[in-house]
């Protein structure tokens, strides 16, 4: 769940046991970033929204290699296209 997405929301039942896990999730989620990049590897993060509709879908082979062929050590791809 990365902010500012348009799909993102805390579900209406168990608000606080869901808030608690998705951020558990994203502090995982930063150490294993951190462990690859340690580790010497480069990191892209692709999120659901980049796969959740058929256009967003359809650009993706093409933001994945506009990463691959570049140089930045980190990057994400949201349903907006590569950051």
């Amino acid at each position: 769940m990365h902010p500012d997405c348009r799909y993102a929301k805390i579900p209406a039942t168990r608000t606080e046991f869901w808030k608690s896990k998705l951020e558990g999730n994203a502090e995982r989620d930063k150490c294993s970033v951190e462990a690859l990049l340690s580790g010497g590897w480069r990191v892209l993060l692709v999120w659901e929204c980049a796969i959740r509709d058929k256009n967003a879908l359809l650009a993706l082979p093409e933001a994945l290699a506009e990463w691959i062929n570049g140089v930045d050590i980190t990057g994400e791809i949201r349903g907006g296209g590569i950051r």
